[in-house]
């Protein structure tokens, strides 16, 4: 927020095509503060349909997904798609921050983001929000990329679940994959009359 101003990095949702980003783009910054992450149909489909829903959606709500063949054959070309679009959002994102800015970060879609924010901008002040379930040791550890993101996460000052199953999950999966040592737990509980 600068000056109580929200400044909102997003992607759109679908494909844009070239012809017609640049209207777009301005319209959402002048009228919502939007500064819109534009992905081209592929680069759409390896990171969005085929990464976030075909691997870490199922993964993350605990869901059993068979590892096979067909799916690990494009694994790394959907993770580099995944890590092309957090690079994306970084950029956009050096475009608007400004020193003093808090950047949040939602959900399993970017947890990269934090700490490539946190190498460009080693003081930035940064929270990351999973809006999703996060799963236990036993699922997370099937993941090939298992290090990797929680490395990306773990670049944040804050990280937020929406429930405290998913904390203890989080912080178990960093003990027994990264080797971590948990010392605090810092929570807060508010009722909304």
């Amino acid at each position: 927020m600068r000056a109580g101003k929200v400044v909102w990095v997003s992607w759109p949702g679908r494909a844009v095509d070239k012809g017609s980003q640049e209207g777009i783009r301005k319209r959402l910054e002048a009228e919502h503060s939007v500064y819109p992450v534009f992905l081209s149909p592929e680069l759409e489909g390896l990171y969005y349909r085929s990464f976030c829903n075909g691997v870490l959606w199922p993964l993350l709500h605990c869901i059993p997904t068979e590892f096979d063949e067909s799916l690990l054959s494009m694994f790394t070309t959907q993770y580099d798609a995944y890590n092309q679009v957090n690079q994306l959002f970084l950029e956009r994102v050096a475009e608007v921050y400004e020193e003093g800015d808090l950047v949040l970060v939602y959900d399993y879609e970017l947890m990269l983001l934090p700490a490539m924010l946190r190498r460009r901008f080693p003081d930035v002040a940064c929270g990351f929000f999973f809006h999703c379930p996060f799963p236990s040791s036993e699922f997370y550890r099937i993941l090939p990329v298992r290090q990797a993101l929680l490395h990306g996460v773990l670049g944040a000052d804050l990280v937020s679940f929406n429930h405290f199953d998913y904390v203890r999950h989080f912080l178990g999966v960093c003990m027994r994959i990264l080797g971590l040592e948990v010392i605090g737990l810092v929570m807060a509980w508010y009722m909304r009359t």
